[in-house]
């Protein structure tokens, strides 16, 4: 996996709050990495503030499922 500008923008805009970007970062954690440490690591930001990021994310995943749920 080479990091790439397209990642570093998402990444910019979930941590800016963009509910879109904000799912696509944590989906990219669970689809691509084994630990947070590898996350924070190819993201260049620290594992402590990964792990916080990813659980803000994680819930705002989990509400556009439930959201998506709910329509049907």
């Amino acid at each position: 996996m080479a990091y790439d500008l397209k990642g570093a923008a998402m990444l910019t805009l979930a941590k800016q709050g963009n509910n879109a970007a904000m799912r696509a970062a944590y989906l990219d954690y669970v689809n691509n990495f084994l630990t947070v440490a590898g996350f924070a690591s190819y993201y260049g930001i620290s594992p402590l503030s990964a792990q916080i990021y990813l659980a803000y994310w994680q819930d705002a995943h989990e509400a556009y499922c439930a959201a998506c749920a709910d329509l049907s």
